[in-house]
């Protein structure tokens, strides 16, 4: 890489550095970091169904998702110019090769050659990232104890209706299937035994004696 591209590069790094500046001043002028109660007026936000303040939820999630993407390319931005400074700009931190003018051009905080990085992207999609990592070795009660078919032990399951019956964002509208849900027992199973499979396990002791012969008659 010449001086000429270098140049043309640091100018490039240095007015992407002044953007993400302007833009994350421009956030915080208007607020956007501020938490629910703040640019909302509320007191607070728990008396408040939650579709109550969906619009606002939105609005201050995507404002929190931005800010994160700014300060992100920011930082890239950043540490692409002390690499400059120090000499290690411009070459793939995997292969060591130099990163073609083109792609830094396109890309100025580019930190792996193109190949590198489709390798890379490939290696990604293959792996199996449907459940996090940390499921493979976490046992209960760490572990989800969502369990399958019916078990007489307190799982999740039986955890989530019971705190469902103090209330949830969830009502028979929102089932495709309403049939005996209602507003009093607004979920599903709601009328299962948490703890118990069988409809017999719901008598009790004083049931059984009940049945029992009066001793003292046989006496």
């Amino acid at each position: 890489m010449n001086d000429y591209e270098k140049n043309h590069l640091r100018n490039k790094l240095l007015r992407e550095i002044e953007y993400h500046n302007n833009i994350l001043s421009l956030q915080r002028e208007y607020g956007f970091q501020n938490a629910m109660k703040d640019s909302t007026g509320e007191l607070s936000s728990y008396d408040n169904h939650p579709a109550d303040l969906a619009s606002e939820s939105f609005e201050l999630d995507k404002q929190f998702a931005l800010n994160r993407h700014q300060s992100q390319k920011l930082i890239e931005a950043k540490e692409a110019l002390a690499r400059m400074d120090v000499g290690d700009y411009g070459f793939c931190k995997f292969c060591g090769k130099e990163i073609d003018f083109d792609r830094l051009d396109a890309l100025p905080t580019a930190e792996e050659c193109i190949d590198c990085e489709e390798e890379n992207r490939k290696a990604f999609k293959n792996k199996n990232i449907s459940r996090p990592v940390e499921e493979d070795v976490l046992k209960t009660p760490f572990a989800r104890t969502f369990t399958a078919g019916e078990n007489v032990a307190y799982d999740g399951e039986d955890a989530w209706q019971d705190v469902q019956e103090y209330g949830s964002s969830s009502g028979p509208q929102d089932f495709s299937v309403n049939e005996l849900i209602d507003y009093n027992n607004a979920w599903y199973d709601s009328d299962e035994n948490s703890g118990r499979v069988e409809d017999i396990e719901n008598i009790s002791n004083e049931t059984y004696k009940k049945q029992l012969p009066d001793s003292d008659k046989d006496t």
